[in-house]
């Protein structure tokens, strides 16, 4: 079953930029100068996938950590409704690329609901006993991921919120996506 995607308008302000070299990068003072409001975060590391929060200034993630281990980071994205703020590690620097939705040029989006891998697992999250995350497990490919929902519903979904831009050729095209939210229902 496919569902239709509606575009909508609205308004957005995107910068891009070079923190320096990776390990004279201090992320949460990246993050803190960046985000205006509290989000979820995510980070790929070489060794791990992992989520949490960004709250007060600060990360808390499911396994009770506060830092970003820099030495494995590959990419990271801290999000809200209205920003996101992805740091990726690249020949060795830190670069960034920041999007507001709440000022700036016209632009043309469609937002995308897409389930994530799992179902809610009860038990398992009981066992990990972290405020605000929940379990979700995949038996017949092995892989779990504990999430920064709290919920009982079977299924959880990300929202990606995807840019239209035009190709020199006119040709309409997504320019650019970013992560909206998660919910624990089909959007």
């Amino acid at each position: 079953m496919s569902k239709q995607l509606h575009s909508h308008e609205g308004v957005y302000t995107r910068t891009c930029g070079t923190c320096g070299p990776t390990a004279n990068v201090n992320v949460l003072a990246v993050v803190n100068e960046y985000m205006k409001q509290e989000g979820r975060v995510i980070t790929w590391s070489v060794h791990e996938v992992k989520w949490g929060y960004y709250k007060q200034s600060s990360f808390q993630f499911s396994d009770g950590t506060i830092d970003v281990d820099l030495a494995y980071l590959q990419d990271m994205r801290i999000f809200n409704e209205t920003e996101e703020l992805r740091l990726t590690v690249q020949h060795g620097e830190i670069v960034y690329r920041y999007i507001n939705d709440e000022t700036g040029e016209p632009v043309t989006y469609v937002d995308s609901s897409s389930r994530m891998i799992g179902e809610v697992d009860a038990g398992r999250t009981q066992l990990n006993r972290v405020e605000g995350f929940t379990s979700l497990v995949d038996t017949g490919r092995k892989l779990s991921q504990i999430i920064p929902v709290s919920t009982t519903k079977q299924y959880c979904y990300l929202t990606t919120r995807n840019y239209i831009g035009y190709l020199d050729n006119h040709q309409a095209s997504y320019t650019d996506y970013r992560y909206v939210k998660i919910v624990d229902k089909e959007v």
